[in-house]
């Protein structure tokens, strides 16, 4: 039986997607997908042939590529990879990407939607997460990025809040619509308010649901009655908070602060002026002791309800878009419009650092060190800011990865001076995993146990 034309063309066509798809899997990835799908497959060929094809990929998230190379467990890749950012990069460079690699945010889940993110925000249980956008849509999504729900029937969804008990939602779109729906995505009521509110926020005893916009409107949560606060400026966008006690919420107004409190059955407000113009966003410690000022010149500001300046951390590249402090009060995360994510300490030292290539719009704090992140360009993040790769090294070992995972993640930030650094964070680490790994590899322990030993002794730091 002789072959004709069509079946040796098909044949060959066969063959060459045989070939060509052990090289590349899946067409429809990109080029930095297939690098992290080839560092979970362990394929170090592929992983060797992707960065020789593409040798700028690296610099698109280079800490979540060592994050997954290290998660992989893997020494013989991770090695690949810190070998890569060896030749790459010149030293000033490659010491600055290791320094956010060490201290860097890893990114554990992504979602789209079609058009920009204007809000995020976790549910109070955390396990869900809730986003708006000018797609004319809310989505609920659950911590690992899957879509539970989506909220139809607006146009250019501004802003969304859960209520503290997470039974509800609400929120706002350009048209001046109010919406309330449960938390499975079922819309309960609706009510034009004939003004753009920009921000919603509930007041953390679930009693009052405030919305700012041209207006400020208190709705009664139980009766949805409402009372209308006037003030003699703008509110700006995404802007306001209530405070831990829902006795007082702070806007931001043009050229100030406005701290608004009940009295007589009438709100009044108290303007603290700021000198200083363009504020983005504000937020109030949980002990109601400080408010975060962020400006459109990147500058953030620390300030006491009094007025009082105690603490400004100089200007970053892009203004700051969005801010908010943590449950305890000690770190605040911030975005801005160069396309950063930073955590900040309380006394103004930077933690944690991430680039997320396009503008940020909304941050929120999640459970077990998570936090959300929604941008200009449709995309919404989760990530890790537990997550350095010294921290993973240890989930990794502790799940019984090779131990010179971390012998060598030290032993690289110890050719380049970072001693001082990884001292920092890998003593609490190694005591926080100390008793899984000694459990998943005992006869490695002590090795690893001299290993830190040796370089946190020479910061003067003992075990």
């Amino acid at each position: 039986m002789f072959w004709g034309l069509r079946e040796i063309v098909l044949a060959s066509l066969c063959i060459s997607t045989h070939l060509i798809g052990g090289i590349w899997p899946n067409k429809m990835l990109t080029r930095e997908e297939q690098l992290v799908q080839a560092i979970k497959e362990k394929n170090e060929r592929r992983i060797t042939l992707i960065l020789h094809q593409d040798p700028d990929l690296f610099d698109a998230q280079p800490i979540s590529v060592l994050h997954w190379a290290v998660n992989s467990g893997n020494t013989d890749i991770l090695r690949l990879l810190l070998d890569y950012m060896q030749t790459k990069y010149l030293p000033e460079a490659r010491e600055k990407c290791l320094k956010y690699c060490i201290k860097g945010l890893c990114c554990q889940a992504e979602m789209t939607h079609r058009y920009k993110v204007t809000s995020v925000s976790w549910s109070p249980d955390g396990s869900s997460i809730l986003s708006t956008s000018l797609d004319d849509t809310a989505r609920i999504w659950d911590s690992d990025g899957n879509l539970k729900a989506t909220l139809s029937g607006q146009h250019r969804t501004l802003s969304a809040a859960w209520s503290p008990d997470g039974h509800f939602i609400a929120t706002n779109d350009l048209h001046g619509w109010i919406r309330l729906w449960d938390s499975g995505g079922s819309l309960q009521r609706a009510s034009d308010q004939h003004f753009i509110g920009w921000h919603t926020a509930w007041s953390p005893d679930g009693s009052m649901l405030m919305t700012a916009g041209d207006v400020i409107r208190i709705h009664n949560a139980q009766t949805w009655d409402y009372e209308d606060v006037y003030q003699t400026a703008r509110v700006k966008t995404g802007s306001g908070a209530w405070n831990r006690e829902s006795t007082h919420f702070i806007t931001l107004c043009d050229g100030g602060i406005e701290i608004w409190h009940k009295k007589n059955d009438r709100w009044e407000s108290r303007r603290i002026r700021l000198h200083k113009p363009f504020a983005n966003a504000v937020d109030w410690s949980p002990d109601n002791k400080h408010i975060l000022v962020g400006f459109a010149d990147g500058v953030i500001q620390m300030r006491c309800p009094f007025g009082r300046n105690e603490l400004q951390i100089a200007p970053w590249r892009g203004g700051v878009t969005a801010i908010q402090w943590d449950n305890d009060g000690q770190r605040f995360l911030a975005g801005s419009e160069d396309g950063y994510v930073r955590i900040w300490r309380f006394d103004g030292n930077c933690l944690y650092k991430g680039f997320l290539h396009s503008r940020i719009t909304s941050v929120s704090w999640g459970s077990h060190e998570r936090i959300v992140v929604g941008c200009e360009n449709g995309k919404i993040l989760v990530l890790d800011c537990g997550g350095s790769l010294i921290d993973w090294a240890a989930r990794a070992i502790s799940a019984g990865g090779e131990i010179s995972l971390l012998t060598m993640l030290l032993a690289c930030a110890e050719l380049h001076e970072l001693t001082g650094l990884i001292a920092d964070t890998t003593l609490p680490l190694f005591c926080r995993y100390a008793s899984k790994i000694k459990k998943a590899q005992p006869e490695r322990y002590q090795e690893l146990c001299s290993a830190i030993a040796q370089l946190v002794s020479k910061k003067g730091v003992s075990l």
